[in-house]
């Protein structure tokens, strides 16, 4: 069976999916801004990105099904 994974796609805003992953996972992410990819540690099925918060930084990975794990940075 093929595993499915968040994929983060060029017509949709990276800032406002990432934050949301965030908040999924308990954590405060107000006025979500500068999502970027981070291709230092996404790998081929977990997709790595650093976004900026009012909170603070973050770093999010989207692990397929599992959801996402969030890194207070």
């Amino acid at each position: 069976r093929r595993q499915r994974q968040m994929c983060i796609r060029d017509r949709e805003d990276p800032a406002d999916i990432v934050a949301t992953a965030i908040r999924d996972n308990g954590f405060s992410c107000t006025n979500p801004h500068d999502a970027e990819r981070d291709p230092g540690v996404s790998q081929p099925d977990e997709q790595a990105w650093t976004i900026q918060c009012d909170e603070g930084g973050y770093r999010v990975k989207f692990l397929g099904d599992t959801g996402a794990q969030v890194e207070p940075m």
